[in-house]
């Protein structure tokens, strides 16, 4: 074996040997050097090549997977046609072959031939950083989950007087479940020259087609039909569009503006004196789209600041409106049944079968085009209608339709209006004109034909007062078949109002009526606000020769729900009335109660309005409600406590259960806990959920709680010796998992009604009957574990079974 010494020898001559060889001839660097250059070639010849060849490519930050071939070097480096193509680069149509990068429209690009990587920056296309849309987010229509209940809507009322005592009301059911709902309504009627008992309403059952917002009824309703299309009750089949379902839904054209930035720019807009930052824009066209602004006509800075801090404004003009319809979105209704009778007075009076229909879309930003007819037993009629802007000034809306009825001849009916609406001055006009034998449904079926009719107001800030003008003329023809005079009505008006603190109010109002006669009418009020609960109100007037005055007190009038009251003492024409009314709303129900004095006489009334509904097996009584219920259930655990958008509501029942009211429809909501107030001995897995409920049903909530009352026990085997430390404790059927801790101690939850516990130790399995939580609280004996089958978990199963058991959550023990 070699001595150290030798070795130091033998590696010094080894690093002499090779520096020798490395400053050797060219000969002896060929040999070694297997990437060494021909002598004639240098460095410079080298990168005059034909270039770079299959390199990879990064568009916009991101690394493509396919390679690009290359050619050239420097800024004469080429691309292949087909292969900037693929990786999304403005090449030309007719472009073949290798062509210059620098002849394509790119923000910038750079080759690294460290990397052999091609980086390329594009111009923005109205996309990425250069696109805004600023309407709220679409909320996806998912399943929505919902409990079957049953609602009771109530408004009664009764009164006495000088005629006696009355009590009426008007009584309704319904069965909900998502977004069916099966619903009938009832008049009562009771005491002194009382109409009947009781009347039927209407009766209908409603459902939505799925995945749309469409809904179809089956029974009583108003039909739905055009601004022209007089409303009718029917009883049939009605299909109608509802936008409601979908709040978030942009249904009318917002502006929209665009342009191009050459470098990196920040962009802000100022809209009705608030200014908004969208952010920095990259090089390239850009566009902002649905802009939030209220209806009428207006405009809009445009801010463009570039990375020098040079600031181009430009102006945006628009006129919006919500008589049009946002391009390619439709509204529509259809109704077929047949007219309802003398409704509120009869409960089932049908008439003729009458069909009617609408139809609505929108065609760009600035037409929207409307198709409607009606039809029943010896008239037809129909028509159509534009709404379209004129410029950004204003709005136009025109209308033509025509009718044919047996024995009377044809009609037409022309109507048109133009509005201009902003914020310091705004105006609108229009007319209603039909021909002598014009008919629709409803004057075909008894009512009076449409009258012809002009009308012009306008509004405007006088030294900060609003004030506005209005003309309203209307002129009913003589109808011979149903024995009608001609008649004419005229209103000239003009109303001011000025509130010079956000205490005190003033309001005037004046003008001229003619009908019969001609009359003159004034009337001046003010309201001074004392605090936040107390507020007085005081009016003057005069009309047709006769006077009349007053001055009332509220309480409360600005809340939603307490005790709010008002008192008022006032006169007509030397007439003294004084008059007193108290309104309570409580979760439960809203009661209401008048007295009236005048002329010698009182009277009074006393009604009570609310709803009554039955779910989750339990009965709710709650003050009456316009927007939505949701059922929350915590587990059969009381005293949680429940937050609707972060607002306490209140606390689960002893059935661990609570009806949250006055949700918004259709519009997601969260509901929570308050952690803060927890009971002591309830847990709480998951705590926040959110919720979207259907128009009249009842959204349901579940919140994993539990109570969880510990208690320490110790496990013995059947021989007596404690169970060894770490063996896994399963309780059944709440599959709630815990350990063997020492001496065979295991801390059970004595609320969870677990029956059994089932343990897999180390020497075999065994069983665990648990007793009762009062006996598992008082008594501290060992419990037993008896030997027992081989546990198989059901993950997709609450709770565990054994293998040869008696079925899920079951054992069988062995002998």
């Amino acid at each position: 074996m070699p001595s150290l010494s030798q070795r130091a020898v033998d590696r010094l001559l080894a690093f002499l040997v090779a520096c020798a060889v490395m400053m050797g001839g060219g000969a002896a660097r060929a040999q070694t050097d297997p990437f060494a250059l021909p002598e004639n070639q240098t460095v410079r010849a080298v990168q005059t090549t034909a270039g770079p060849g299959l390199s990879e490519i990064e568009v916009d930050g991101k690394p493509l997977a396919r390679l690009v071939d290359l050619q050239g070097g420097g800024q004469a480096l080429t691309i292949d046609a087909d292969n900037a193509r693929a990786a999304g680069l403005p090449v030309p149509p007719e472009a073949t072959g290798q062509i210059p990068l620098n002849s394509l429209k790119l923000y910038s690009w750079d080759f690294d031939p460290l990397r052999q990587r091609l980086t390329v920056k594009l111009f923005r296309l109205n996309d990425g950083a250069n696109f805004h849309d600023l309407a709220p987010v679409e909320q996806v229509d998912t399943a929505r989950r919902t409990v079957a209940a049953i609602r009771v809507d109530y408004d009664l009322a009764a009164t006495a007087g000088l005629g006696g005592l009355r009590a009426s009301g008007i009584v309704g059911a319904a069965a909900v479940k998502g977004d069916f709902v099966a619903a009938t309504r009832m008049q009562v009627n009771a005491g002194a020259a009382a109409p009947p008992a009781l009347i039927r309403l209407d009766s209908f059952v409603q459902t939505r087609l799925a995945g749309s917002n469409a809904f179809v009824t089956a029974g009583d309703f108003i039909s739905a039909g055009t601004r022209s299309q007089r409303a009718v009750r029917m009883g049939g089949v009605q299909l109608t569009s509802d936008f409601s379902t979908k709040p978030d839904l942009i249904t009318t054209p917002l502006p929209e503006f665009g342009g191009a930035v050459a470098v990196p720019t920040n962009l802000d807009i100022l809209v009705a004196d608030r200014r908004f930052n969208l952010g920095e824009l990259e090089p390239g066209e850009f566009t902002v789209q649905n802009v939030p602004i209220n209806p009428g006509r207006g405009s809009m800075a445009v801010l463009l600041k570039d990375s020098l801090g040079r600031e181009v404004r430009q102006t945006v003009s628009f006129y919006t409106s919500k008589s049009l319809l946002r391009p390619d979105l439709s509204a529509y209704a259809v109704n077929v049944g047949f007219v309802r009778r003398r409704y509120g007075i009869e409960s089932s009076n049908y008439g003729p079968l009458v069909a009617s229909a609408y139809y609505r879309r929108g065609l760009s930003p600035f037409l929207t085009l409307e198709a409607s007819g009606e039809s029943t037993g010896g008239l037809l009629n129909f028509g159509g209608r534009a709404d379209f802007t004129l410029g950004n000034l204003a709005l136009a809306s025109w209308e033509l339709r025509g009718s044919d009825e047996d024995g009377a001849g044809s009609g037409y009916l022309v109507n048109g209006s133009i509005e201009s609406i902003g914020r310091r001055l705004s105006a609108r006009t229009g007319f209603s004109y039909p021909s002598a034998r014009y008919r629709d449904v409803a004057s075909h079926l008894g009512d009076r034909a449409p009258p012809k009719q002009i009308f012009a107001n306008v509004s405007f800030d006088l030294a900060r007062v609003p004030v506005q003008l209005s003309y309203v003329r209307r002129d009913y023809r003589r109808d011979f078949d149903r024995n009608m005079a001609e008649s004419r009505s005229e209103v000239l008006s003009a109303s001011l109002f000025h509130a010079p603190s956000n205490r005190v109010n003033f309001s005037l109002v004046g003008g001229v009526k003619a009908a019969q006669t001609r009359s003159f009418f004034v009337n001046f009020g003010i309201s001074v606000r004392l605090g936040r609960s107390n507020s007085v109100n005081a009016s003057a007037g005069r009309e047709q020769g006769r006077n009349s005055g007053g001055v009332s007190y509220l309480y409360n009038d600005l809340q939603d729900q307490g005790f709010r009251a008002q008192a008022s003492l006032g006169s007509i024409n030397d007439t003294a009335r004084i008059a007193a009314s108290a309104d309570y709303e409580s979760r439960f129900t809203n009661l209401q109660g008048t007295v009236v004095a005048a002329g010698g006489q009182v009277a009074g009334q006393v009604t009570a309005t609310g709803s009554l509904i039955a779910a989750g097996e339990s009965v709710y009584a709650r003050s009456r409600s316009n927007n939505g219920y949701v059922l929350v259930r915590a587990g059969r655990v009381s005293g949680i406590p429940v937050k609707l958008e972060n607002r306490y509501v209140g606390k689960t029942d002893s059935s661990g259960m609570l009806l949250v009211q006055n949700l918004r429809t259709y519009v997601p909501q969260q509901i929570d806990v308050d952690a803060s107030q927890l009971p002591v001995d309830a847990i709480v897995r998951n705590s926040r959920n959110v919720i979207t409920v259907p128009g009249r049903a009842i959204g349901l909530v579940d919140i994993a709680a539990h109570y969880y009352r510990p208690v320490v026990r110790t496990i013995v085997g059947i021989d007596g010796t404690p169970l060894q430390a770490g063996s896994q404790v399963t309780a059944a059927p709440s599959a709630e998992r815990t350990l063997v801790g020492y001496d065979g101690m295991v801390e059970i939850n004595a609320a969870s009604g677990d029956r059994r516990l089932l343990i897999e130790g180390f020497a075999g399995n065994c069983v665990v009957d648990l007793p009762a939580e009062q006996d598992l609280r008082a008594s501290g004996d060992p419990l037993v574990c008896r030997p027992t089958g081989r546990i198989v978990s059901r993950p997709d199963h609450e709770g565990v079974s054994l293998a040869g058991g008696d079925g899920p959550g079951e054992v069988a023990p062995r002998n």
